[in-house]
């Protein structure tokens, strides 16, 4: 691809005509013209599109067909944050069928969830848990 071509497809990326283009990078239309014409382009013609649009200058070199604009930086490997059923699992040892029981009681209705709660409350008060504190 031709330092003219490449000119054009930066422009097209950024979907601007080459008035706007133009304006841009404070030169005439007609100098974009020219640009888009020419098989390779000066350093100087470079730097401006780089500088002003964020392009590698890599991107101009005619055997790069890589990407126009920079990677982004990774940011660094960071563990999935657990939902919130994996931290109560792990602050309070529960079980599979302790997770499933609140999963099910965070689903239901609110009527369902105030029986429920006098239902245990009922059950706490005839048969206390040995192991609660």
């Amino acid at each position: 691809m031709t330092g003219g071509e490449k000119v054009k497809q930066v422009r097209n990326e950024l979907h601007l005509k080459q008035r706007a283009f133009a304006a841009r990078l404070g030169v005439s239309p007609q100098t974009i013209v020219n640009w888009e014409k020419k098989k390779t382009l000066s350093d100087r013609e470079i730097s401006l599109i780089c500088l002003k649009f964020g392009v590698r200058e890599g991107f101009f070199d005619p055997e790069d067909d890589g990407n126009l604009f920079p990677d982004p930086p990774r940011p660094p490997h960071q563990p999935p944050i657990p939902s919130p059923f994996e931290q109560l699992e792990e602050s309070f040892d529960l079980s599979e069928n302790d997770i499933d029981f609140i999963e099910y009681f965070c689903r239901a209705s609110r009527e369902r969830k105030d029986y429920y709660f006098g239902v245990m409350k009922t059950i706490e008060d005839i048969t206390p848990d040995p192991g609660r504190n």
